[in-house]
């Protein structure tokens, strides 16, 4: 028993000076008890065996070739997907931006007709479109002029100076567009409540000043208000529960393939070149979601009528780093995730943690 001790210590030893993983080779089965340690130290097969460099070329190899038919499933199906695109463009309505927002405008129509519920909140990032669809809407749809029965309000707003609009606007609905300051105000933030909840039957909104400014601007302390409000917003702040519970409230994220899917609806909508859109999609990933919004298109159709390189602008605008295009290949290929995390690690240099890390801020 202990020159078997010996032998398998040993022969560790032996295995690890050639580069092979011990627990590769079955030792048990090689040592012959009749034998001195010498001896069975021969009967290694070193040469024969497959040091862990070896291994980890041929586990690098198999994972190569599974990418590479992930890949290939992964180009068919953004191909398919791209072909049923085209195919919903083609028509002559396809209105796949409205869509998005298709339950929004449901929403804004029972708003507006109902006795208790007096406003819609929008929150979704720039560029997508929510101002413009909700403005087209009112004006198209339902047939609402600006000006007479709705307003667009954006820009700084004072506690005072809504309380004017709201006077001034009692009646009407009001649009409030991307006013990111509306709610850091607790002043503002009262008026708000009062305006889209009432207790007594009435909605009045009041507000006392002890300047003569509320006099300047023949302005009552008090308002009935009786309008509706609808906020375009770029963010809301998770405190004002209170807020939130008084409205229809959408807080809208978009996918990498909705924003491609808007951007050539977009085009479409504005007699734009497809090769514009056409671009973005080539150039991008995932990694470039956040980067993405319908605004992009216009720009880069302004370069490319003014004879700019639109582009290298778009290289610019829309550059991310690799780490973060690595990952983003990488979570759309259908490879175990052990995988993922080996082939991060051997083209970045870094962590799961930091894959895990950046995964999650892309989804």
């Amino acid at each position: 028993m202990e020159n078997k001790v010996k032998f398998m210590n040993t022969a560790k030893g032996i295995l690890k000076e050639h580069d092979i993983e011990a627990n590769t080779v079955d030792l048990n089965s090689i040592y012959e008890k009749g034998l001195s340690i010498e001896e069975n130290i021969e009967l290694l097969p070193v040469k024969s065996l497959k040091t862990k460099k070896d291994i980890e070329v041929e586990e690098s190899k198999v994972l190569d070739e599974n990418i590479k038919i992930a890949k290939m499933k992964q180009d068919k199906l953004k191909k398919e997907w791209k072909k049923d695109l085209m195919k919903t463009l083609s028509k002559p309505s396809s209105q796949i931006i409205e869509r998005y927002f298709t339950t929004i405008m449901d929403s804004i129509d029972i708003m507006i007709n109902s006795p208790t519920i007096h406003g819609v909140a929008v929150v979704s990032e720039t560029g997508m479109g929510k101002s413009f669809t909700i403005t087209k809407h009112l004006i198209n749809n339902l047939k609402l002029k600006e000006g007479k029965d709705f307003i667009i309000y954006n820009g700084y707003v004072t506690p005072l100076k809504l309380f004017q609009v709201l006077q001034e606007n009692h009646n009407k609905i009001i649009l409030i567009d991307d006013i990111g300051t509306l709610f850091s105000d607790t002043k503002n933030v009262s008026l708000l409540l009062s305006a889209l909840w009432d207790i007594t039957g009435k909605r009045l909104v009041s507000y006392r000043s002890t300047t003569k400014k509320m006099n300047d601007l023949n302005l009552e302390e008090t308002v009935d208000f009786t309008g509706k409000m609808i906020f375009c917003l770029n963010d809301f702040p998770k405190k004002l529960k209170n807020i939130q519970s008084r409205l229809y409230f959408f807080d809208m994220e978009f996918s990498y393939k909705d924003k491609i899917a808007m951007c050539y609806d977009m085009a479409k909508v504005n007699n734009i070149p497809i090769e514009v859109v056409d671009y973005i999609e080539k150039i991008t990933t995932k990694a470039n979601t956040k980067k993405i919004n319908l605004r992009l298109v216009i720009k880069l159709n302004q370069a490319r009528i003014n004879k700019k390189d639109w582009k290298r602008i778009a290289n610019d605008l829309l550059s991310v780093n690799k780490t973060r295009e690595i990952v983003a290949e990488l979570m759309d290929l259908d490879i175990p995730y052990d995988d993922k995390i080996k082939r991060f690690k051997e083209e970045t240099n870094k962590s799961r943690r930091t894959f895990d890390s950046i995964k999650k801020k892309m989804e």
